[in-house]
């Protein structure tokens, strides 16, 4: 099996929504939703899922 080493970029997406039309001055309930990004990180992850032996420097 091949040693895979990538390097590249990690990042943390931080993604909000309201779940109405906002509305200024007032309360806008919605979500939040964490999302892991990065061209680097998506690479090592996706070779380690499909079983290769990878290590990531960011």
């Amino acid at each position: 099996m091949r040693k895979i080493c990538v390097t590249g970029g990690a990042n943390v997406d931080i993604c909000g929504a309201s779940y109405e039309e906002l509305r200024a001055y007032d309360s806008n309930p919605g979500m939040i939703e964490i999302r892991f990004g990065g061209v680097g990180r998506n690479i090592a992850e996706i070779c380690a899922l499909i079983g290769q032996k990878v290590r990531f420097v960011t």
